[in-house]
C-alpha cells in the first residue's frame, strides 16, 4: 500500500467487497481521496436499497482487530497497512423492531445476517427455539416440506445452527413438515425476524473483558443497550435511557449510570471492565457511542455533532455521527415501488460443519453485472481453506495484473491506465546498472527474484501523464549516474544544530515544572478535606488514580519514613 499523500489521492484503487450471499463479490474501484461513505453508498445501489443505515463495511486491520469502516474519514488513511483490501457487508445496528423496515429487500438483507449468526454461534438461542429458527430457514430457502424430495435426516445436510446435535435436527424436521408449512419467505422471513430480536444474543458481537474481580467477561451491544454475559448467560443489561457516559481510560471501558427512582432521587454508579488491548477499548467505545446515538436521538439535528473520548492518561479518540438515526429512517417513508430480488438459497453442505462457508474467490467467474459483481454458481470449485469461526475475517489472495477485477463503480474520466509492455527490453538499463560492479556481485544480483510489474493510474492533469512506467533511456533522456551523498553538513544545517540544544534544555525544563505542579496539585486534592476536594475525587478517572499509582506511592513513603 503506498504512502497517504497529495498524490495518492488521485489514482485508483482496487478492493473486494463481500456480501451477505457468499455467493456473490463485488469488485470496485474508488479514488484515494473518497471517504467510507462512497464505498458503503455504492454497495448499497448495487443492492438496490434505501434504508441503508443499518449497515455498513467491515474489515481487520493489521493488528487482527475486526472494526467497521468510518464513513466520515478516508478509506486509504484506515486500511494503509491491509493489503488486500477486502471488505464485509455486514448489518451493523440490528433493527429493534422489524415490523417497522419499510421494505421487503431491507428484511431480506437482515434475515441473512441473521442467518450468518445463527450458523456461526453469535446467535445462541435455547434449543427448542433453536429449532424453530432453523426450521424457518428451511421454508425460506426450500419451501413446504416435500416427502418424496427431503427424506431421512435431511435437516443435517444444511449447516443450520452452531454445533447442532442429532435431537435439535430432528426437530427442526418435524417443525418444518408441520407448523412452518404455507408460509411464504416472506412471511417466514418476518417470524424469524420477530422471534430472534426477542432473544438476548441479537445484535451481539461479544468482545472478551474482565469485570471488577478479573473475572472473564464478554460485552455486546444492540438496540437495547450494553450487555454483559458471562458462561454464555446474559448477567446484567445496561440499558440506554440509563447511560449517563461512556468513556475510556486506556484498557478499561467505563460506564457512568443514573438510574432515576423518582423525581427527587437519582443513583449514580460507574462501572468499568478491563479489555486485553487499548486499541480494542478505544473501538468498543466508538461502536458503543455510535449505537447509543442511533437509538437514542431523535434525529441526526439532536446528536452531537462531535463526542470526545479519552483522558489525560490515554489518547483520545473522537466519534463524528452521520446518517439517519433510527427514528428518522422509520418516520421518512419509502416513495417508491417494492423492488424486485432473488432469493439464491442454502446448498447442501459437502463439507464438514466447522468449513461450512466458502472462500471468496478474486477471479469473477460468470457474466459481470452492473458494478462488476460476478454471481458464481453454484458447481464452481471454491477453496476450502476457511471455517465457519473465521467467515468474518477471511481474506482473498491479490489479483494479478493479467485478470481484469471488475469495473468501475461510477465512470471516472480523469483517469487513466498505463499497463507496461508484457516483455520490455531491458537490457540498456541492466548494462548501464551492472557497469563498475565485481564479477561476485554481478552474480549475486542476477540471482535476485524480479518483482512483479504492477499497473499504475496517472491523473491526465500530470506531467508523468503518458510517460509512466516507461523508463528514461525509453523517452531518449540519458540515465543520470548515482549521487554519493555528502557527509558534510552544511551552514545553515550547522547553524540549526547550535539552537537545538538550548530549546531541548528549555523544554525539559518546563516539562519537569509542569510535572512538579501537578504532583502537587494531587495531593493537595487527595489528602485536603475540602467541599471541592470531595467533588473531585467522585470523579471515576481520580478513583482509579488514586487506587492504582497514589495510594501504593503512599505507603511505601509512609514505610519507608518509618524505617
Amino acid at each position: 500500500m503506498p504512502f497517504v499523500s497529495s498524490k495518492t489521492k488521485k489514482y485508483a484503487y482496487k478492493c473486494t467487497v463481500r456480501l451477505l450471499d457468499d455467493s456473490e463479490i463485488l469488485q470496485c474501484e474508488f479514488l484515494g481521496k473518497e471517504n467510507g461513505q462512497y464505498l458503503i453508498d455504492q454497495v448499497c445501489a448495487h443492492l438496490d436499497l434505501v434504508e441503508k443505515e443499518y449497515f455498513c463495511l467491515s474489515f481487520e486491520d493489521c493488528n487482527k482487530t475486526k472494526q467497521w469502516l468510518d464513513p466520515t474519514k478516508q478509506i486509504l488513511k484506515q486500511v494503509k497497512d491491509m493489503w488486500p483490501m477486502v471488505f464485509s457487508f455486514r448489518v451493523k445496528f440490528y433493527p429493534g423492531w422489524p415490523e417497522r423496515l419499510q421494505e421487503e429487500l431491507t428484511r431480506y438483507q437482515v434475515y441473512l445476517q441473521l442467518r450468518r449468526d445463527l450458523r456461526a454461534g453469535r446467535l445462541s438461542p435455547p434449543e427448542e427455539e433453536a429449532a424453530l429458527l432453523a426450521a424457518l430457514v428451511l421454508q425460506v430457502e426450500t419451501g413446504d416440506h416435500d416427502p418424496e424430495e427431503q427424506r431421512g435426516r435431511y435437516a443435517s445436510d444444511y449447516s443450520l445452527v452452531w454445533r447442532a446435535s442429532s435431537r435439535l435436527e430432528e426437530r427442526t424436521m418435524e417443525l418444518h413438515s408441520r407448523q412452518t408449512r404455507g408460509l411464504d419467505p416472506g412471511q417466514a422471513e418476518m417470524t424469524l425476524l420477530k422471534r430472534a430480536a426477542q432473544l438476548d444474543t441479537y445484535g451481539l458481537r461479544p468482545q472478551a473483558f474482565k469485570d471488577q474481580r478479573g473475572a472473564p467477561v464478554m460485552l455486546g451491544l444492540n438496540f437495547r443497550g450494553i450487555s454483559v454475559l458471562q458462561d454464555g448467560r446474559r448477567t446484567h443489561l445496561f440499558r440506554w435511557h440509563d447511560v449517563q457516559k461512556l468513556n475510556f481510560e486506556n484498557k478499561m471501558f467505563i460506564v457512568h449510570l443514573v438510574f432515576v427512582e423518582d423525581s427527587r432521587n437519582k443513583i449514580k454508579r460507574t462501572v468499568g471492565y478491563k479489555s486485553d488491548s487499548v486499541q480494542r477499548c478505544r473501538h468498543f467505545w466508538r461502536d458503543a457511542t455510535e449505537h447509543r446515538l442511533f437509538f437514542t436521538c431523535e434525529s441526526s439535528r439532536s446528536a452531537p455533532r462531535m463526542v470526545l473520548g479519552g483522558s489525560l492518561f490515554s489518547r483520545h479518540s473522537r466519534v463524528r455521527f452521520s446518517g439517519r438515526t433510527e427514528r428518522e429512517v422509520c418516520r421518512q417513508p419509502v416513495r417508491r415501488e417494492q423492488p424486485q430480488f432473488s432469493r439464491y438459497g442454502l446448498r447442501p453442505s459437502v463439507r464438514p460443519k466447522s468449513q461450512s462457508v466458502p472462500a471468496t474467490p478474486c477471479e469473477s467467474q460468470g457474466s459481470s453485472s452492473a458494478y462488476g459483481a460476478a454471481r458464481l454458481p453454484h458447481d464452481s470449485p471454491i477453496p476450502e481453506h476457511t471455517s465457519l469461526a473465521d467467515d468474518e475475517t477471511m481474506m482473498v489472495a491479490p489479483c494479478g495484473p493479467e485478470e481484469t477485477g471488475g469495473r468501475l463503480l461510477r465512470p471516472l474520466d480523469e483517469i487513466v491506465s498505463y499497463t507496461p509492455p508484457s516483455s520490455p527490453d531491458m537490457s540498456p538499463i541492466r548494462a548501464y546498472e551492472s557497469a563498475g560492479l565485481t564479477s561476485q556481485q554481478q552474480q549475486d544480483r542476477s540471482a535476485e527474484r524480479p518483482l512483479p510489474l504492477t499497473t499504475l493510474t496517472v491523473p491526465t492533469g500530470s506531467p508523468l501523464h503518458g510517460q509512466a512506467g516507461v523508463s528514461r533511456l525509453e523517452r531518449g533522456v540519458p540515465p543520470e549516474p548515482p549521487r554519493r551523498p555528502s557527509r558534510r553538513p552544511s551552514a545553515p544545517a550547522a547553524g540549526r544544530r547550535l539552537l537545538v540544544a538550548p530549546l531541548l534544555r528549555v523544554l525539559l525544563y518546563a516539562v519537569l515544572t509542569v510535572a512538579a505542579l501537578l504532583l502537587l496539585l494531587l495531593v493537595a486534592v487527595f489528602e485536603l478535606d475540602t467541599a471541592a476536594t470531595r467533588e473531585l475525587r467522585l470523579f471515576p478517572e481520580l478513583q482509579l488514580l488514586r487506587r492504582r499509582l497514589y495510594q501504593p506511592a503512599r505507603e511505601l513513603v509512609v514505610r519507608g519514613v518509618s524505617l
